[in-house]
């Protein structure tokens, strides 16, 4: 459960930042092409949202790594593996 609330909290407190810092960042980060069959916001939006996500995961192997458990050289493994597509 320490896991679960550690990455959950971590992903929600970046989602958070990336949602309100949005008005500084948004000409690097936000989706400027709003014409299209499935465009449907009225904005540009920032389209960053896998760094919550990223940042959970970082988290949680850091939690992992802490604590000694045997997955977290797996889990750092993954994290390298996926940083090509996050980046």
């Amino acid at each position: 459960m320490t896991y679960f609330a550690s990455c959950f909290l971590a992903g929600l407190l970046a989602t958070l930042f990336i949602m309100r810092s949005s008005v500084r960042h948004s000409h690097l980060s936000a989706d400027h092409d709003l014409s299209g069959p499935q465009k449907f916001h009225a904005r540009p939006v920032p389209r960053v949202g896998g760094a919550g996500v990223m940042a959970a995961i970082v988290v949680g192997a850091l939690l992992a790594s802490v604590n000694a458990t045997p997955v977290a050289s797996h889990v750092w493994l993954l994290i390298g593996c996926s940083l090509p597509a996050f980046i």
